[in-house]
């Protein structure tokens, strides 16, 4: 495995963070629009067999370090369990499609889609047709995923999408007969999800038209059309701030299951560059394959009943387990739980036990 040692000021509050990242170059880039600001300096430490990488802090004059390593989930169990956090690279969700209709006019973000999609006039066609899928892939998929993801983006081979012509549909969303944005269905049995998503040379100006939200709420009108009870949402970053998981989340998507690779989260002792990159980045864990969710709450660490409902509403997923809060404080702290949300909703203070070397 490669590693690094990336060094520079937390992205939200400038606070010095040293991190000691173990892992391939993709999730490094992650790592770093993550973490970081503009100001960072890298240092390249070589390869390590994953043992030996996992045990590298020790030999490090860093004592300050957040290790992130880039692991299976089996190796994680078997080698780095006792200690730290596993948050999967990926994860999956499936939203049932009456019921996501049924929020269409009671959840108030998805109302403001739905008023975009009128003012705009946008429409929506779908077709088979492989040379529109492959104007779509070209002119859609590339530039959009290229623009919002910049050098963390993992794309998709169009040459394995076409071979796959026959159960594949490609769902356009049009204004005016010109198409704006598209986006990949894909069919296997009873089954289907969504794959590759797009819009025009990656123009801001259309995401802003609507056209995302067009894509999903006429996806579920056609699939519903099709006889289709669930739909598969294609995976999402695990981090729940993302504002693609949380876009899937307004529409109703439930946490299924994740990659086989994840990251392992761990540190020796709580620095204000750890604190703020913790409390700026809740995440999805796993704990022995059942799906958490974990909060850290800051210094101050007081959350009001009314704060708790809030976190409920915006980082807890239909499939977690539980939402754990984590106090980074040193003091005792003052958090209330609703009564209602006691079974979702859970005080964990014992992450000092999930710390180590």
């Amino acid at each position: 495995m490669n590693c690094w040692i990336l060094q520079g000021e937390e992205r939200s509050t400038k606070s010095p963070l040293t991190i000691l990242y173990v892992g391939h170059q993709n999730g490094l880039n992650f790592v770093r629009r993550l973490a970081f600001g503009e100001a960072l300096s890298e240092t390249y430490l070589g390869r390590k067999w994953l043992w030996s990488a996992a045990r590298l802090s020790r030999k490090l004059p860093h004592t300050d370090l957040l290790q992130i390593i880039d692991v299976p989930e089996g190796a994680y169990r078997r080698f780095m369990h006792e200690f730290g956090f596993y948050v999967p690279m990926w994860v999956n969700g499936v939203i049932d499609i009456s019921v996501a209709i049924d929020r269409l006019k009671k959840v108030g973000n998805i109302k403001e889609d739905l008023r975009r999609i009128r003012k705009n006039s946008l429409e929506y066609e779908v077709t088979s047709d492989s040379q529109r899928i492959v104007e779509f892939y070209q002119t859609m998929y590339l530039p959009y995923i290229r623009n919002v993801f910049g050098d963390t983006a993992l794309l998709h081979s169009l040459e394995k999408l076409l071979k796959m012509n026959e159960s594949v549909e490609l769902l356009l969303v049009k204004r005016d007969e010109e198409a704006l944005a598209g986006q990949i269905l894909i069919y296997e049995g009873d089954h289907v999800r969504t794959r590759e998503i797009g819009v025009k040379e990656g123009k801001r100006e259309y995401v802003k038209a609507g056209v995302m939200g067009a894509l999903y709420y006429y996806g579920l009108l056609h699939l519903k059309e099709r006889g289709c009870s669930h739909v598969s949402l294609g995976e999402s970053r695990a981090w729940l701030n993302d504002g693609v998981l949380k876009f899937k989340k307004k529409w109703g998507m439930e946490l299924a299951d994740s990659s086989a690779n994840g990251f392992c989260i761990r540190f020796q002792r709580i620095t204000d560059g750890i604190s703020a990159f913790l409390t700026a980045n809740p995440f999805i864990t796993l704990d022995n394959g059942i799906i958490d969710g974990a909060f850290f709450a800051d210094q101050s660490c007081n959350l009001t009943a009314k704060d708790v409902i809030r976190l409920h509403r915006d980082y807890y997923f239909p499939g977690m387990r539980k939402l754990s809060i984590y106090p980074l404080g040193d003091n005792s702290c003052n958090i209330e739980i609703p009564g209602e949300l006691a079974d979702q909703v859970f005080l964990n203070e014992c992450l000092l036990d999930r710390i180590g070397d």
